[in-house]
């Protein structure tokens, strides 16, 4: 993350178990399919991995270093005006 997004990323980074207590507009994951315990208001962006390959229907980031193209597209222009490099 630090790589691709810069240090101030590292505050923001979240790691869990049940994603679905995070709330945010987007999750970027692996998982073709995140459940848990709480409903969800964020759009999921497929990160791309061998053996999710065959699932349809989802935006997908092969790379962190894509995210500037990627996220603001899902966000929409409302939306893209909150992300940059090195959050405040």
């Amino acid at each position: 993350v630090e790589k691709h997004l810069g240090p101030g990323w590292l505050e923001r980074l979240i790691i869990t178990r049940d994603k679905t207590h995070v709330q945010g507009d987007i999750l970027v994951d692996d998982k073709p399919q995140v459940t848990g315990g709480q409903p969800t208001l964020w759009t999921h962006v497929l990160f791309d991995q061998a053996y999710n390959r065959k699932v349809e229907g989802k935006t997908r980031m092969s790379s962190w270093s894509q995210w500037a193209q990627v996220l603001p597209a899902v966000l929409g222009a409302n939306g893209a005006n909150g992300l940059s490099k090195s959050p405040s």
